[in-house]
């Protein structure tokens, strides 16, 4: 494999780098790191200047985008900009328009054509991780798109102290901040602690809890939002949790007790904290409102568990982030839940990969996934590969046979010798699917985004309305 690896890297052609110039407030810092003249504020965007508010944050398209190129941004599991990674782009028939290798910046841009592909490889070799070829093929892709292709989300941590005032009533305290879960409790008496904040947060929202144990949520809390350092001082002032009020309609007939929960966030483009009160949802049943704290925004996630023989541990999820300001939630799940996921195969000799596509009943609409990520992974000796596939919901082919919808994505080829190619001694290792629906107008975001953000990707694109994701329960490297 590592000579796989390094006749990849050998034979690839050096490619000229092109980045459009960005004004200030639209683009995201990256690990504090932003474009000269720019630098990173405490909204999580690159300004002016570091204490400079950036009143409008982008939306859906970047503002750098040119219609008439393509830009591949890749990243290191740490979310730095990797150089020597090699990016095939191929057109719709599948044969090679060019190749190029990312410089310093981790980026390379070619010429739009309409429904081309990228597949970006980055070879990696290291204690960790052992050998591992990583792929990522993008289909489908349009003039001013700007993918972001990071093969897992960064996992290193660092450490924030965070001080708040005792409250009387209190004998536990509990901490959520952004990107993390589950949240840290603490004895009554404590009046600080540190917590492991993930790195990828340069900025932070944060909330303690006051209050007995064993209370969901405690009743009394203090938030904090848009925080960078490593020590944190809470408000002085407890403040008592209010009530939001949550109707949903729209539970399948055959999915068994919905549970809707909620968590906080203060700063744009900021992820939310842990959720923190929950819901159940039964037919007939009327919803006990949530109970959260003063002075947040929300975001919703609800789990739909699917009841069948054949989708064991089946379930799909919808988030939805909820507008600045919001005090109740209100969704009709009919029209914006989609088939449940189950377990995936993949066939050798046809080259895709199929899964049970069970779809919920009882609704009026049942919406087609318009997003898919498949991935695929298996070991050639001692090392691994790992390969994944974005690409529209349009992609994806049904069957019905007895009764029973299968799902099936082909992995494209790749044009070249690029070390995905199953041969007779490989073993499958991962075979994984998720399916996913968000409004359409999100969608060539969503596939930009997805593979760095993940679950998270409510937070980064305004126009997502609802993010509707189900996936095989197998096993695999995706979280």
């Amino acid at each position: 494999m590592r000579a796989i690896l390094a006749a990849l890297i050998a034979s690839a052609l050096g490619g000229g780098c092109y980045r459009p110039s960005v004004e200030a407030c639209q683009l995201q810092c990256n690990h504090q790191q932003c474009p000269n003249g720019l630098a990173c504020n405490e909204q999580g965007f690159c300004a002016s200047s570091a204490t400079a508010q950036c009143d409008s944050l982008p939306v859906d398209a970047p503002a750098d985008a040119d219609e008439t190129k393509i830009t591949i941004e890749v990243l290191d599991r740490t979310g730095v900009p990797l150089k020597g990674a090699v990016v095939v782009l191929a057109d719709r028939a599948g044969a090679q328009i060019e190749e190029k290798v990312t410089g310093p910046d981790g980026i390379v841009t070619s010429d739009a054509v309409a429904g081309s592909s990228a597949t970006v490889l980055r070879a990696v070799s290291d204690a960790a991780a052992g050998d591992v070829l990583y792929a990522t093929t993008y289909l489908d892709l349009w003039g001013g798109a700007h993918l972001v292709s990071q093969p897992d989300p960064d996992a290193r941590t660092r450490s924030v102290n965070i001080k708040w005032t005792p409250s009387a009533a209190a004998n536990q305290y509990e901490i959520r901040t952004s990107c993390v879960a589950p949240p840290t409790t603490v004895p009554g008496g404590v009046t600080s602690f540190d917590v492991q904040i993930p790195t990828r947060c340069t900025t932070f929202d944060v909330v303690v809890f006051a209050g007995p144990q064993n209370t969901n949520p405690p009743p009394m809390s203090v938030v904090l939002g848009g925080q960078t350092g490593s020590s944190v001082v809470m408000p002085a002032t407890w403040q008592s949790s209010i009530q939001v009020p949550a109707t949903i309609t729209g539970k399948p007939t055959n999915s068994s007790t919905l549970t809707s929960s909620i968590g906080g966030w203060i700063t744009p483009a900021v992820p939310s904290t842990a959720t923190f009160s929950s819901t159940t949802i039964d037919s007939g049943t009327p919803i006990s409102p949530w109970r959260a704290p003063p002075g947040m925004s929300y975001t919703v996630q609800t789990a739909v568990p699917g009841v069948d023989p054949r989708l064991p541990n089946g379930t799909q999820t919808v988030i939805q982030r909820l507008a600045a300001g919001a005090t109740s939630y209100t969704r009709n799940l009919d029209g914006i839940l989609i088939p449940w996921t189950g377990n995936a195969t993949f066939d050798r000799a046809a080259g895709t990969l199929s899964w049970l596509a069970l779809e919920p009943q009882g609704l009026t609409t049942v919406a087609t996934p318009n997003i898919v990520m498949a991935e695929l992974g298996f070991t050639r000796g001692t090392a691994r590969v790992v390969w994944r596939v974005i690409a529209p919901g349009t992609f994806v082919t049904t069957t019905v046979l007895n009764g029973i919808t299968m799902a099936t994505l082909p992995f494209p080829v790749v044009p070249g010798m690029r070390g995905l190619e199953l041969t007779p001694n490989d073993q499958i290792t991962v075979d994984h699917a998720i399916t996913m629906h968000v409004a359409d107008t999100a969608v060539h975001r969503v596939i930009e985004l997805f593979e760095q953000r993940r679950f998270e990707i409510t937070s980064y694109v305004p126009t997502i309305d609802h993010f509707t994701f189900s996936q095989t329960p197998s096993s695999s490297t995706m979280p």
